[in-house]
């Protein structure tokens, strides 16, 4: 899993409305084969990734980070090829969760 894109809201939001927030970014994240797996079993459900991810300051020093369950694009798309490819990416997110709470 990797990012492959990456929103500034902070700046967007500055530079488009006027309107100050703290930082706060819109994060893609995706992997190749995963990505891959979707796109071959409906060319379609390419438009529900990547997964996305949102991080924001809570606090002085606080990070969340929010992301996107794969379930939920399983549920959409309704397709079992994709539902098991959104399991092994739920492993996969598992993993960069516990290793960024380490």
């Amino acid at each position: 899993m990797g990012v492959v894109s990456e929103v500034d809201v902070q700046a967007i939001m500055k530079a488009k409305i006027g309107h100050e927030i703290p930082p706060y970014r819109l994060l893609g994240v995706c992997a190749p084969g995963i990505a891959k797996a979707v796109i071959e079993a409906d060319p379609d459900a390419g438009a529900l990734l990547p997964c996305g991810c949102c991080v924001y300051e809570t606090a002085p020093g606080n990070t969340r980070i929010a992301l996107q369950d794969p379930g939920a694009i399983a549920k959409m798309a309704d397709n079992a090829a994709i539902t098991a490819t959104m399991t092994i990416a739920q492993g996969h997110l598992a993993g960069v969760l516990a290793a960024l709470k380490a």
